[in-house]
């Protein structure tokens, strides 16, 4: 079985899900819009403040 990545990972048992930003959103909104409740979505942005630039986000 050949695996499959995207940026890297391999995704083969993962659901993955597509978000195109918008002007204006920010990570806790990103992950709330994905179905994470607001306190798991304040969890990983504070968890990929380091690699994910909400003043980054165009």
């Amino acid at each position: 079985m050949q695996h499959i990545y995207e940026y890297g990972i391999c995704i083969d048992s993962l659901n993955l899900y597509h978000y195109e930003i918008k002007q204006g959103d920010n990570p806790a909104a990103i992950f709330s819009k994905l179905g994470y409740s607001a306190m798991k979505a304040d969890s990983i942005s504070k968890a990929s403040a380091n690699v994910l630039d909400p003043k980054k986000i165009k």
